[in-house]
């Protein structure tokens, strides 16, 4: 051990050389405390690997000075003073965190022109301390980074790092540094789901990450992803990944962004055994239905989606228990908007899986690898599409009054709008009361009430039930509805303001409901299949008019 004084200045006192770095001390390099605690440790994780990393080396911290020390078989301090210079370059990928050999020569300046910390070091028969020395540049006179060695190793046995002049606050951060590695014995890592030389997955412990950390980006996120051996990013799922090969060409390794660990998260999924893909898929729930993105498009849940997919439909065991635990689910891949027939049975589709299965997940298009069905194949299989029912002599004369009263009362709203062809279906198994489709209107036509027709109606489908009501209520109001279509979407402003129109326009002829509700009444007890509307009076059965139902 040291003698009273500290191993720098007995370092910086005795009468060794003074060994060049050959780093110009305005080296554009900047680096935080965290980053170059990480890269001295760095070099200790190297020499031990992840397995003897917790058991060989030790970090003590008293006051302002921390020591990090391990037995071995040491280094000669050559490698020290060359950029690019490593003992770890010609490791095999995945055997070291390091690389470059450029991250103890500039963790060193930075801590000493920036921190202004004093760090001193030694191995096998050498210590050092870290300064900044004078050099000439022809008349130029430069500071460089340098090494003041000492002709001893003043810790025989050992390879040591001993840093001084570190904040209460600096010396804090040596416990979070230390996690950033992973090795087994991390506080963060939970209980290991699989393991290899290209991936180990594991849960997240319940030990907490501290949020202020520089590779936690945004906000607190639940899990960790390790390139390299060193934690580089959080992800929303509490799961800790670990691809030790992987390295990302950043000399200082900042945190990635979303979209980064995303990506990693994809080429990890790729790997993972059946069983694990098993465990991490249904934390994505939310990403189930998101369909493939463009090829171009990075940070894609998709993609990592339809990789855990493939993985547990590549085993029959697996495929077998998942899906005995999600017995079915619902494929709704995206639909051409120009598809006008795909997206009305997507719509009819959907409204009876909300109406019959609700709960039930729809999931993109790779979940069709392990046997669910299409959302409209199932709703096929189950009759949920429904079936245009003949017009009786009864439901002819209904739709007869309706048009004829929508035409009579609400002219000022749908006089430049055709009156569509209307189908009776029995839609109560559906989650429709009635259906209306639409073509876009290509022209700049307005109702006298002002409203831009922006739809064309091709058809409409009444609900059965509604037309053979005794009440023509239920069925006038679906019908309404759907016309007001021709003004927009359900969503849309011309929409809602169109039926505002119908509204006020019904309340300024009440009598017509009433006369409209006689003939609905007397519709159901006549012989004829005509109805004539006779001007503001009201409705009348009888024969003689041409028959305009289509």
């Amino acid at each position: 051990m040291p003698c009273s004084h500290s191993t720098h200045s007995t370092i910086l006192e005795s009468k060794g050389r003074v060994l060049s770095a050959h780093i110009v001390s305005t080296y554009p390099v900047r680096w935080s405390a965290f980053a170059v605690l990480r890269d001295f440790i760095q070099n200790f994780f190297d020499e031990t690997g992840p397995a003897g990393f917790a058991s060989g080396v030790s970090m003590d911290t008293k006051q302002d000075r921390v020591l990090i020390r391990m037995p071995s078989r040491g280094f000669d301090l050559i490698w020290l003073t060359h950029i690019g210079a490593s003992t770890k370059t010609q490791a095999m990928p995945g055997t070291t965190a390091g690389y470059f050999g450029e991250g103890f020569k500039l963790a060193a300046l930075c801590a000493v022109r920036d921190l202004h910390w004093r760090v001193s070091m030694g191995s096998l028969d050498w210590s050092a301390a870290v300064t900044l020395a004078p050099e000439y540049f022809g008349d130029t006179r430069v500071e460089v980074l340098a090494y003041h060695v000492h002709p001893r190793n003043l810790r025989a046995g050992s390879t040591w790092l001993e840093l001084e002049g570190l904040s209460a606050q600096q010396c804090a951060l040596l416990p979070m540094v230390r996690n950033s590695f992973c090795y087994p014995e991390n506080p963060w890592l939970g209980e290991p789901l699989e393991q290899s030389t290209a991936l180990s997955v594991y849960l997240r412990s319940d030990v907490p990450i501290p949020s202020y950390l520089p590779f936690v980006i945004g906000h607190h996120k639940s899990g960790l992803l390790f390139l390299g051996h060193q934690a580089r990013g959080t992800l929303s799922i509490p799961f800790v990944i670990a691809m030790p090969k992987v390295r990302r060409e950043e000399r200082d390794r900042p945190a990635l962004y979303d979209f980064q660990a995303i990506d990693a998260l994809h080429d990890a999924a790729r790997l993972m055994s059946p069983r694990t893909a098993a465990r991490l898929l249904p934390f994505l729930s939310t990403k189930w239905r998101l369909p493939a993105p463009r090829r171009y498009a990075v940070g894609s849940w998709s993609r990592v989606v339809t990789a855990l997919v493939r993985r547990i439909a590549s085993d029959p065991d697996v495929k077998q228990a998942w899906k005995a635990t999600l017995p079915l689910a619902l494929v709704c891949e995206p639909v051409k908007r120009s598809d006008v027939q795909g997206n009305n049975r997507r719509r009819r589709a959907l409204a009876w899986a909300r109406h019959t299965v609700a709960g039930v997940p729809l999931v993109q298009a790779a979940f069709l690898e392990l046997g669910y069905p299409r959302v409209e194949q199932a709703c096929e299989r189950a009759g949920g599409f429904p079936v245009a029912i003949p017009h009786s002599p009864l439901l002819r004369r209904r739709i007869l009054a309706l048009e004829a009263f929508v035409e009579r009362v609400l002219a000022p709203l749908f006089a430049r709008c055709a009156s569509p062809p209307v189908e009776i279906m029995n839609l109560r198994g559906s989650g429709w009361e009635a259906i209306a489709e639409t073509t876009r209107a290509f022209n700049w036509a307005c109702s006298d009430t002002g409203r831009r027709i922006r739809s064309h109606l091709i058809k409409l489908t009444l609900d059965q039930s509604a037309m053979e009501a005794d009440s023509p209520y239920s069925a006038l109001a679906s019908y309404i509805h759907e016309r007001c279509h021709a003004f927009g979407g359900e969503t849309c402003m011309g929409f809602s303001a169109a039926l505002t129109d119908a509204i006020s326009l019904l309340a300024a002829d009440p009598g017509a409901l009433m006369t409209l509700s006689e003939a609905w009444r007397v519709a159901a007890h006549h012989d004829d299949e005509q109805l004539v509307f006779e001007g503001a009076s009201g409705f009348a059965v009888g024969p003689g008019s041409e028959d305009p139902i289509r």
